[in-house]
């Protein structure tokens, strides 16, 4: 089933950083969405989490926790044939509840993703290491540095290996290292 075209298009304005056309769009995507009678479950929750980013982004906090509980909704009938898929759906969920200030909800979330793509994925993959990242800022939020360091060096390692050394990812996960390490006092490891 093709998505809407505007759900595409909401995410270019997104990338934009036209954040109320992007809402517009993806308002416009969910309402073709809710006439369709197969639209899938994961189609409507992965629409619902970027519309939630998107009034977030504008500072609307509480508009962003309806569509985030909207998107979850979708997301928990939304078991088809792509765990993949949910896993990232899910992490994208995480943010959002980070990015509003609901780190337990985020840490679930991001849990839940976490362990559904282990379950399906035996080794290194992209989307893994952006859950682990991601996991590992939220630890950071939540004053767990020990596991905050753990998982961006998971995470660091991962894009490593899938990547290589120069790509940005790995640049991420270890300017996250230096911070968290100057959080923790160690210098000499920051400044690696």
């Amino acid at each position: 089933i093709p998505s809407p075209p505007q759900k595409s298009l909401a995410r270019l304005r997104s990338d934009q950083g036209d954040w109320k056309e992007a809402e517009r769009l993806h308002r416009e995507a969910d309402a073709i969405y809710e006439r369709m009678t197969d639209a899938l479950p994961l189609d409507r929750a992965e629409n619902l989490s970027s519309l939630a980013l998107v009034v977030q982004a504008q500072g609307r906090r509480d508009g962003a926790k309806t569509e985030l509980t909207a998107a979850e909704g979708w997301l928990r009938k939304g078991h088809d044939d792509d765990p993949v898929r949910e896993a990232m759906i899910g992490g994208e969920l995480g943010v959002a509840y980070r990015w509003i200030g609901e780190p337990l909800r985020a840490a679930k979330l991001l849990d839940t993703s976490l362990s559904l793509l282990r379950s399906v994925v035996p080794g290194d993959h992209v989307e893994l290491a952006n859950l682990l990242n991601n996991r590992a800022m939220v630890a950071a939020d939540q004053g767990d540095l020990s596991a905050a360091t753990a998982g961006f060096e998971q995470a660091a390692a991962m894009w490593r290996r899938l990547m290589g050394d120069d790509h940005p990812r790995v640049a991420l996960a270890t300017a996250n290292l230096g911070v968290l390490s100057l959080r923790r006092g160690d210098w000499r490891r920051a400044a690696d």
